[in-house]
């Protein structure tokens, strides 16, 4: 009885897999086809030595081990120097365009007869129209081919034939030195980070230790609003070590905003700059897009929740003050570890 209910079992589990198989092929199949599905992203490129370039060795490269499937390939370049032109040039066309709309203002109130205000805004958007052509004339020369080719990267975006290609090749080892042709998915060009690309692939080790050490760092001296926090939950201690403290008693109700919903406050305002501060660590770990960037600072966001709000409050509150008993009394230590669980109870319950 129990190798029929076993099979049975295996029959219906081979069924439902079966279904949602073919209903995922279906969705494959009709949704519209994006490139980044066809596309894998190759670092660690070595440089060509005919033709001293690193656009010709991933021809080759790729047209030799996947003959069938290979397609084209885009190079990556280093376009700091072009992105701060681009952010320039925008600042100054928002400029242009407010100097425009107060000429034309001014020319409303003045009549046909410009003023001399007029003249000099005039003047002004006649340099700064200047500057314009000039900050786009350097732009078109750093885009010029000869310059691009000082500028590339070891990185590229390798385009295939069929997603069964790109996934082949995004997913095998394509050289016996790991550290050369590394082949990864590529991102949705919207999802990429685009400045991660230009750091060495060997160097992303580092990148990673020093994003774990920060994190450490963070999570270390987030104990110290922790422990204050705890200390104004306790409030029978700061009676203790504090004796003016008892003033709080005389207004009704106090008390309780002051032990209940003041640490909350504090703790919830410290942990609100968190997120932003896993996020830029996560963008100095290397990521080389934005969702593997906020993948990595959520997950970094729940340990240190999980290490800091609960293990670090309870140690910080009731638990180190009954722990000259526990050494004590040993054998009573789990029933006053349970209590100062219970003890916090209403610090977790206002804090969530």
């Amino acid at each position: 009885m129990l190798i029929c209910d076993i099979f049975l079992v295996l029959f219906l589990l081979y069924k439902e897999y079966k279904s949602l198989t073919q209903i995922r092929i279906q969705y494959i199949s009709n949704v519209r086809h994006r490139p980044d599905q066809f596309t894998i992203l190759v670092r660690g490129i070595p440089v060509c030595l005919d033709h001293d370039a690193r656009g010709c060795s991933v021809d080759h490269f790729f047209s030799k081990h996947h003959p069938y499937s290979y397609h084209s390939y885009q190079m990556v370049y280093d376009g700091n120097n072009i992105e701060d032109l681009m952010c320039t040039a925008a600042s100054i066309e928002n400029r242009i365009e407010k100097l425009r709309q107060r000429i034309v203002a001014k020319k409303q109130n003045c009549g046909s007869i410009l003023c001399g205000l007029c003249q000099e805004d005039i003047g002004h958007l006649e340099i700064l129209e200047k500057k314009l052509q000039d900050i786009y004339h350097d732009i078109r020369l750093l885009q010029c081919e000869n310059i691009l080719e000082q500028q590339e990267l070891p990185a590229a975006f390798v385009s295939f034939k069929s997603r069964w290609g790109a996934a082949l090749a995004a997913q095998t080892q394509q050289h016996i030195n790991p550290l050369l042709w590394i082949t990864e998915p590529a991102p949705e060009p919207r999802d990429v980070l685009w400045n991660n690309l230009a750091i060495p692939y060997r160097l992303l080790a580092l990148h990673k230790i020093s994003f774990v050490i920060a994190a450490s760092l963070l999570t270390i001296f987030f104990t110290i609003p922790v422990t204050a926090v705890q200390g104004i939950a306790q409030f029978e201690n700061i009676k203790k070590w504090f004796p003016p403290a008892r003033a709080v008693q005389l207004i009704p109700g106090l008390t309780s905003v002051v032990t209940g919903y003041l640490p909350s406050v504090i703790l919830n305002t410290f942990i609100y700059v968190v997120p932003y501060a896993m996020v830029a660590l996560a963008t100095l770990e290397g990521s080389v897009s934005r969702s593997k960037r906020e993948l990595k600072a959520c997950s970094m966001v729940f340990y240190f929740l999980v290490g800091n709000v609960f293990f670090l409050s309870l140690l910080s509150g009731s638990l180190l003050y009954q722990i000259g008993e526990s050494f004590t009394h040993p054998k009573d230590f789990p029933g006053r570890l349970a209590s100062a669980v219970s003890a916090q109870a209403d610090f977790f319950i206002t804090y969530i």
